[in-house]
């Protein structure tokens, strides 16, 4: 039988329980949001700069999944893939792999509000969930055309959202405009290999192994 492990990294959705006198932004007996170990635990403590007070309108459920699944789509589109969220992009052609997921179906909904063209691959049974989500063409990812990645509107990709691991971003080459962004989040040892050859190539190409970083302005 497999031992619990002491400390298990999650969100945490709870009350504050102590020290508020000390603190301005976070009161005593407000439930919390915050990225830190020990959510498991009945006491924990966390970085200030982690933390925030959960809105009255954002569920527990809710607030759980966004830490991990909405602050990787959030950094990805907006910081890695250049996707202002002012609805500007919209000269901007976007695909997103695995848009069903957690974090795909953030990313599609931010890649949006940004004002993107946004191309998404999912299994057939959740088309219909990502069209609703804002997506302007859906691929099956076991097609012909999914396997293939192109846009049904024969328009090159200039920023993909790699979230599927079953896909090397080489499959992604044929499909991407000139001075594209492949952001992996799920970075392997042939991504990085990927990287040091378009290096040494001097390629206008670009593709970034993504890592979330924890930013309670973020999870605000």
């Amino acid at each position: 039988m497999a031992s619990t492990p002491d400390r298990m990294r999650a969100l945490q959705f709870s009350k504050f329980g102590g020290g508020a006198a000390a603190l301005e932004s976070v009161y005593a007996s407000h439930s919390l949001l915050l990225l830190n170990g020990g959510s498991l635990a009945e006491y924990v403590v966390s970085p200030l700069k982690y933390t925030i007070k959960r809105p009255e309108n954002v569920s527990a459920l809710d607030g759980a999944s966004f830490g991990i699944a909405g602050q990787s789509a959030l950094q990805s589109v907006r910081d890695s893939g250049g996707i202002k969220l002012d609805g500007s992009c919209v000269d901007k052609n976007v695909l997103i792999t695995a848009a069903s997921g957690g974090v795909g179906t953030y990313a599609v909904q931010l890649a949006k509000l940004g004002g993107a063209h946004v191309t998404a691959t999912c299994g057939a049974r959740n088309v219909d969930l990502v069209k609703s989500l804002g997506a302007d063409e859906v691929l099956d990812y076991k097609t012909p055309e999914g396997a293939t990645l192109q846009s049904p509107s024969g328009r090159k990709y200039d920023v993909v959202i790699h979230c599927a691991e079953s896909q090397h971003c080489s499959t992604f080459k044929p499909q991407l405009a000139r001075t594209a962004r492949v952001i992996d989040l799920s970075p392997r040892a042939k991504t990085f290999l990927t990287i040091g050859v378009q290096l040494l190539t001097f390629s206008s190409q670009k593709f970034v192994p993504f890592l979330m970083t924890a930013n309670g302005n973020d999870l605000a």
